[in-house]
């Protein structure tokens, strides 16, 4: 096994799991902060090390054949709106190719991801989308593994 320092995880509502040395954080400002300690065999770290915590959404939409043009030029046009709301760091839109669509987004903490929910933005696209759907939209929410390099093991 490499040695390297001890896994940290929290809790969806933000406390440590187990709050023992190497556990994590989450203060008041969503940032998620180490606490002492190290895998045996590890270099020290300062105990300073933070990342920010923030929330991924993978949104999969399936239109129903006939409407995929429509679903498609709905969520373009929300996006700009979205993207102007407070915490959205990522909305990004992709097709797979059995034409389902996927939102790719990224919140700044999930309070701002539940003010996307009850925001204009949101509901205008939700109407928009009525009755052109095959399926309900499936929505993964989801939490960094952070790996290797900061800047490209985590979104």
């Amino acid at each position: 096994m490499p040695a390297g320092p001890a896994p940290t995880t929290a809790t969806r509502s933000g406390g440590a799991e187990d709050g023992g040395p190497g556990s994590s954080s989450a203060d008041t400002r969503g940032i998620l902060t180490r606490r002492g300690g190290q895998a045996p065999g590890s270099r020290a770290e300062p105990d300073t090390w933070r990342q920010p915590v923030s929330v991924v959404v993978v949104a999969t939409i399936t239109p129903q054949p006939e409407h995929v043009a429509a679903v498609r030029e709905a969520l373009l046009a929300a996006i700009p709106q979205v993207h102007a709301e407070e915490g959205c760091e990522r909305y990004a839109l992709h097709e797979a190719r059995d034409h389902s669509l996927v939102m790719i987004e990224q919140w700044a903490s999930p309070e701002a991801l539940a003010a996307h929910g009850k925001g204009e933005p949101f509901t205008a696209l939700s109407r928009r989308l009525e009755g052109k759907l095959a399926a309900a939209p499936e929505l993964q929410v989801l939490t960094a593994v952070p790996a290797g390099d900061e800047t490209k093991g985590a979104l």
